[in-house]
């Protein structure tokens, strides 16, 4: 079988996926652009698959609607495969491939990672998202809710699949038990966030809820301090450093390693800034448990990360991993976003427990996150590749080609 993957960018979360893809499939990897807007990884190297990049120079969206729809149509007529992966339906990449496989009648699998909650919903969007949707024979998403949501899209229940959203686990648990080992870092704990610097990752609410935590913290003389690692960077940043000084918290923009004495009366919050995926087993070996406060998250795989770091996690009811990953008490707990209080006391309990408590939370929560990893994206390709292979093909109807012609020039407009 030849298949398509296509994405916008090539980060560490998609070169996984397309290594577990080229080990059952024949796969070619198609991604839009050499540059992403919304984030600075590295630039993937080869590492052994077939790549084509369309706009090797820039990001997708630099490209006009002609030039988008010639270098895609026209890397998609050189590989001529049996069946495309396309990303979403919110971008203009995926609307001119699903415009390709209509006219060649080739098979589309729909990947995505959205929820019918993850951002508000408007009844003449979704009847667009529907008609898009309409045009694939079979999708392949992250978990429940995700597949909840695509059948309320109209995909069928049996043409659904799970598995999509995966990290490569073995690479972080085997680099954070590497540096565990290798630096004795566990009797100085801190609890470690990791997002883009927007307002939907919400992170004024973390702060407030972590200086809540040092103020109730010192109350108790037993109880020592943890700091608070918020990696990443984003249009947030300056605002950030300013409210955390307005909580009466110390900013400190290293890594907490590279500071000699780490203890304080008004806490402290670093500031390592955005790091690529080599340097991030080393912050979740040093980490007593991981929070994620989203207000809005289709999924959130640095869960994932975190859980095959063996960490502890705590996570935000409104992320679209937690149905799937948190097993309240066991690996971790979830919290209502905008409840301060909530995430505090949580924060509280943390670090109040022993560090073989903790152990055996990220021990359980390792067991939970090896159920969603290669294997299960492999399971998930092969029978989204197979149900799209053996249904019924998509006829070129003129109506959809040119509304998908017209939507995609709006988006890029």
């Amino acid at each position: 079988m030849k298949a398509a993957v296509l994405f916008d960018n090539f980060g560490p979360y998609h070169i996984a996926r397309l290594k577990v893809a080229s080990a059952v499939a024949d796969v070619s990897a198609v991604q839009f652009a050499g540059d992403s807007s919304n984030y600075q990884w590295q630039r993937a190297g080869g590492v052994g698959l077939k790549i084509f990049t369309l706009n090797p120079s820039g990001t997708s969206w630099e490209m006009t609607h002609l030039e988008f729809r010639a270098r895609l149509f026209g890397v998609l007529n050189q590989v001529l495969p049996d069946v495309v992966f396309v990303p979403g339906w919110a971008t203009p990449g995926p609307l001119l491939a699903l415009q390709w496989c209509l006219q060649k009648g080739i098979p589309a699998v729909m990947m995505s990672e959205s929820t019918a909650w993850d951002s508000p919903r408007v009844f003449l969007r979704e009847f667009v998202k529907r008609f898009i949707v309409s045009l694939a024979s079979a999708a392949l998403v992250g978990g429940k809710p995700q597949r909840d949501y695509m059948i309320q899209l109209g995909m069928p229940q049996k043409c659904v699949f799970t598995g999509y959203n995966i990290v490569d686990n073995e690479y972080f648990t085997s680099e954070s038990d590497r540096w565990r080992q290798s630096v004795n870092s566990l009797d100085q704990p801190y609890f470690l966030a990791s997002n883009r610097f927007i307002a939907k990752k919400n992170l004024f609410f973390l702060l407030e809820a972590y200086a809540a935590y040092v103020k109730q913290s010192s109350m108790e003389k037993s109880l020592r301090l943890w700091p608070l690692v918020l990696l990443g960077d984003g249009e947030l940043r300056e605002s950030l450093f300013q409210h955390a000084r307005s909580l009466g918290l110390d900013l400190d923009f290293s890594a907490p390693w590279e500071v000699s004495e780490r203890d304080g009366d008004r806490g402290r919050v670093f500031f390592p800034g955005f790091r690529q995926v080599n340097e991030l087993p080393r912050f979740y070996a040093g980490a007593g448990a991981f929070v994620h406060a989203s207000l809005s998250e289709q999924w959130g795989l640095v869960v994932n990360e975190a859980m095959a770091s063996k960490l502890p996690v705590l996570v935000s009811k409104n992320c679209g991993c937690a149905i799937d990953l948190v097993r309240e008490g066991e690996n971790g707990y979830t919290f209502v976003a905008l409840q301060p209080e909530s995430l505090t006391q949580l924060l509280l309990k943390i670090s109040k427990m022993d560090l073989s408590s903790r152990k055996k939370m990220g021990e359980c929560g390792r067991a939970i996150i090896s159920g969603w990893g290669a294997n299960h994206f492999a399971d998930g390709f092969q029978c989204a590749a197979r149900e799209a292979l053996e249904a019924p093909p998509k006829r070129s109807r003129l109506l959809a080609n040119a509304l998908l012609t017209v939507f995609c020039k709006r988006l890029l407009a």
